[in-house]
Formats: structure tokens, sequence, C-alpha cells
């Protein structure tokens, strides 16, 4: 699943709606730039910045909604995906750890997902 800023499309492969609600968020996040390709250009150089923007806002919708189940979905899958945008780009800086450094990312990504969606089980408890 992807959003194209070039073209302004969002392609959908799979059937996890907090994905598409990332990628949408993607969308809106472009929508709103003034210089889009120049915008699209940057997300080659720093997609932390777009990532954390497209991961925020679709947190914050999906918390919005209050479905519970979404929310979890969103946790298990966002925050590991997230993890992998973070560590690529920590270890661009540091290319010799860079593959510790990554999984390690994504490592700490599914751990705090996991811990959100403990807290939102005991929560409900």
């Amino acid at each position: 699943d992807h959003f194209n800023p070039y073209t302004q499309t969002v392609h959908l492969y799979s059937d996890v709606p907090s994905i598409a609600l990332h990628e949408g968020a993607h969308a809106k996040d472009f929508s709103r730039r003034e210089l889009q390709g120049t915008y699209a250009l940057l997300y080659g150089a720093v997609p932390l910045w777009h990532e954390t923007i497209a991961s925020e806002d679709a947190m914050s919708y999906i918390a919005l909604t209050e479905d519970q189940e979404l929310m979890r979905e969103a946790n298990r899958i966002l925050y590991p995906a997230y993890g992998t945008y973070v560590g690529g780009s920590i270890g661009q800086l540091i290319p010799k750890y860079s593959a510790p450094i990554y999984y390690g990312s994504v490592l700490a990504g599914h751990i705090n997902g996991r811990m959100l969606n403990s807290r939102m089980q005991n929560a409900a408890q």
C-alpha cells in the first residue's frame, strides 16, 4: 500500500484499514502543500518527516472514532512500520550500525504497539 505524490493516487493492496488511513493521511498532507513536487522530492531524502505527519494524523483520526479494534490494529501495525523509518533514518547517520539500529527500531515499534494494546485491554477490564 502506498501513496504516490506524483500522480496523487493511493494504491491499496491489503485489506488493513489502519494502513489505508495512513496512506490517506499522506494524501491529505500532500494536498495541503503549495509546492507538492518539491515536498515529494524531500520525501526521498527525509521520509521520517512525512511518515510522522501521516502516522500522527491516522492515529488521531482512529482515536476520534473510538473504535477499539481499529486502534488495536493500528498499534500493532503502524508503530512497527514507523520503526522502519526511524531505524532507516538513524541508520543513514551511522552506516556501520544501520542493520542493528533498523531492527532495534522495528522491535521497539512492536513492543510499543503491544504495550499500548495491553494498557487498552487493562483499562477495559
